[in-house]
């Protein structure tokens, strides 16, 4: 459960994954930044579909963490995410993957995958 793990790694960096924005948790359950794409990532079928988008949200998103500066340069968090749209039946592998990699690409040294429930999406 998502839980236990803000717990494991109390500097980790939560992030809650929507269709059309990304949100900087705060400890509490509260977002402390939202950040919106420019372009849309998502489409019909899948909640990530458009790699570069998410990438540019993502990054604008980690520049309110680090108050402007290069965060990433000083250290590679443990990124907890969590996918807030509901997700029938499972993400595939290529879809875990993609999650990863978008995480991996901004500077994360480990990610972990979440759905709407709090439960582990694991490969």
């Amino acid at each position: 459960m998502i839980r236990d793990d803000l717990k494991k790694y109390p500097k980790a960096i939560w992030v809650h994954f929507y269709k059309n924005r990304i949100s900087l948790m705060e400890e509490n359950g509260i977002a402390k930044a939202t950040e919106i794409p420019k372009s849309p990532y998502d489409h019909p079928r899948m909640i990530l579909a458009d790699f570069e988008s998410a990438t540019t949200t993502l990054k604008a998103l980690m520049r309110h963490h680090s108050n402007g500066l290069s965060f990433f340069k000083f250290t590679a968090p443990i990124m907890i995410v969590q996918i807030m749209e509901p997700i029938q039946g499972s993400l595939t592998k290529i879809e875990i993957r993609a999650f990863k990699e978008l995480f991996f690409s901004t500077g994360a040294r480990e990610v972990k995958l979440y759905d709407l429930d709090g439960n582990s999406i694991e490969e």
